[in-house]
């Protein structure tokens, strides 16, 4: 069996698919049929427990089953959520392990550092270069089954998922990033050395990992920034998914071993793809993206500063 860490992906197993959420309490497992906008097509792209049928995926005795084949060519991504059934937050009720079972393959993600939570999206069954992958991704909301699937543009006045209440989200002041045009970022400690908080999760109103990775390769900036860089070894899709997974992740970082999974490369390979992606990203030679010894680091306050997203 293959552990995964939160932000990394693999091939899914080929055949059919199984993801289940191990946990102390009681949970509401849900899935959501994502366009490769990162949205619903409709309502009716929500299975859950009053919806248990969509065209490819069902819910099953509180088990997701992913039939790839049977998935329409416009939906891009399969996102498994869980909820808590009752009282309590995900950092109250103790371990939470995703588990994706395919036929002679299992994947385990142990989904770590929450707390006040109530809902969360735990992993993605997605396209990718025409195969089928799995994301461990863990990324929580302190809103409930109500908060995830409205970020995702589920009408919940339409469906019984508006019986869950949608608290306000926390409020999060994001460190300021320093404006266009204005110099190189001072260097600092990075969060593992300077014992500073992991950066909060991207709020509902954000969007997902993929709804931000997509905003900036499709900005002015980022075609401004291809062709300040000229030939370039990487695509646009290694950025795109680099960016996803960085953002999938807690601490906004990814080990090499990781990113050399993402960009499906050589781990050899990583340190010149990840310069080429710094050509990119880095604009105006801003931060956006560093390099901490044998992590690969992303500014996502500087991200939606120097892309104007």
């Amino acid at each position: 069996m293959t552990t995964m860490r939160r932000g990394e992906n693999r091939p899914a197993p080929a055949g059919d698919l199984a993801v289940a959420v191990e946990c102390a309490a009681a949970l509401d497992l849900s899935a959501l049929l994502l366009t490769a906008e990162g949205r619903v097509r409709s309502d009716a792209d929500l299975v859950f427990y009053n919806n248990r049928s969509g065209p490819g995926v069902d819910l099953i005795a509180d088990v997701v089953h992913v039939r790839p084949d049977e998935v329409p060519a416009e939906v891009h991504t399969i996102a498994v959520a869980a909820s808590i059934d009752g009282d309590g937050t995900f950092g109250s009720i103790g371990p939470i392990t995703a588990q994706v079972d395919g036929p002679g393959a299992s994947v385990r993600f142990p989904v770590e550092g929450l707390t006040s939570e109530t809902a969360l999206i735990v992993a993605e069954v997605y396209r990718w270069n025409g195969m089928w992958k799995i994301r461990a991704v863990g990324q929580g909301y302190d809103t409930g089954l109500a908060g995830v699937v409205t970020a995702f543009g589920v009408d919940v006045d339409d469906t019984p998922a508006a019986a869950c209440p949608v608290a306000p989200a926390p409020a999060h002041t994001p460190t300021p990033a320093p404006a266009r045009g204005g110099g190189k970022q001072d260097d600092g400690p990075s969060p593992r050395e300077s014992g500073a908080e992991p950066p909060a999760p991207l709020s509902p109103s954000t969007g997902t990992p993929a709804d931000l990775a997509r905003a900036v390769m499709t900005s002015a900036v980022y075609g401004e920034q291809k062709g300040l860089a000229g030939r370039l070894v990487v695509t646009d899709s290694q950025v795109e998914e680099l960016l996803v997974a960085l953002l999938a992740s807690a601490s906004r970082e990814l080990v090499s071993r990781a990113v050399a999974e993402t960009l499906g490369i050589e781990t050899r390979n990583v340190n010149g793809a990840v310069s080429q992606v710094r050509k990119l990203l880095n604009v105006d030679q801003y931060d956006v993206l560093t390099v901490d010894g044998d992590v690969v680091v992303l500014d996502v306050d500087a991200l939606r500063e120097q892309f104007e997203v």
